[in-house]
């Protein structure tokens, strides 16, 4: 009777070669097309609206809606969105609605970014998450990202704002 071993035993040699190397390098893996086509087609479902609102805490404030259309059979789950600006900062966040857990909670003077966190995932359908407002040299520019619960980003977008000068 031959022995034979618990794993394969390329896995050994090659967990073994990896041990005993004495150079570095670095290899960028990029996922599949079928992934990226995939991953694409499901970031088409995640939208981001703003609404100018009049009575704002400044001159340009938005409200801030997300609609995610995922279905149950998606292969990514944002949990987090968030704002981060170009060519501006935003001054003031409120009207956060609840369950979201927002990052700063209170925003100081020159914010570039803000996050909002749902407990789980978050929600299918249109959701309002706050208002935020904005100054700047126009165009400004606001990059949404969504992101997983560890904080991966898993789609991008962004949207160009002209404000009042």
């Amino acid at each position: 009777m031959k022995p034979t071993l618990p794993f394969p035993l390329t896995l050994v040699f090659t967990f073994f070669a990896l041990l005993n190397t004495s150079t570095s390098y670095t290899q960028i893996i990029k996922p599949s097309p079928a992934i990226e086509i995939i991953r694409d087609s499901e970031c088409k479902l995640l939208t981001v609206n703003l609404k100018k609102q009049d009575r704002g805490e400044g001159p340009c404030c938005y409200k801030i809606f997300l609609t995610n259309k995922l279905t149950g059979r998606a292969r990514i789950f944002p949990a987090e969105f968030q704002v981060s600006i170009k060519n501006g900062n935003i001054t003031h966040v409120y009207g956060k609605q609840s369950p979201w857990q927002q990052t700063p909670v209170a925003v100081p003077p020159l914010t570039k970014k803000v996050s909002w966190k749902q407990p789980a995932k978050i929600p299918v359908g249109q959701t309002e998450v706050a208002t935020i407002c904005v100054e700047g040299k126009s165009p400004i520019w606001l990059y949404n990202s969504w992101l997983d619960r560890t904080g991966k980003t898993l789609c991008q977008d962004s949207l160009k704002l002209r404000v009042p000068q």
